[in-house]
């Protein structure tokens, strides 16, 4: 956990007397490959909730990325996979989540349109996501 006070420095990075504690859900980093061209979508959150989710959406035609969803309409759902690229095993693990997802986007250069769908560099971790998974 990181703590800022008023003035912008940062005051504490890690508590030292916080332990270490298994996550329950797999909540990670995945990639949606299209496997007839390799173009890669990014993203993290709750693994299966968001595979199922991205899942619906494309089928209904109804997603909001419109490149992917363009894509998914021309090369049909089975070819196209839901790979885990990271998952989170310990409260340790979620600090670094959203550089996860931010490094896996970089990496694949998924904001390029030759090789991915991502539209933006950052994670897509919501605020209230990153609450919701924040170990107290």
């Amino acid at each position: 956990m990181i703590v800022i006070s008023k003035s912008g420095v940062v005051v504490q990075l890690f508590p030292r007397n916080r332990k270490t504690k298994k996550i329950k859900n797999h909540i990670g980093v995945y990639a949606i490959v299209n496997a007839v061209n390799n173009k890669v979508f990014i993203g993290s959150g709750e693994l299966e909730n968001r595979k199922a989710t991205q899942w619906s959406l494309l089928n209904a035609g109804k997603h909001y990325n419109k490149r992917l969803q363009q894509e998914w309409n021309h090369f049909k759902a089975e070819n196209f996979r839901f790979v885990t690229l990271f998952e989170a095993k310990t409260n340790e693990d979620l600090d670094f989540l959203q550089q996860c997802e931010e490094y896996w986007i970089t990496y694949t250069m998924a904001t390029d349109k030759k090789y991915g769908y991502n539209i933006y560099k950052k994670s897509s971790l919501s605020h209230e996501f990153r609450l919701k998974i924040q170990p107290i």
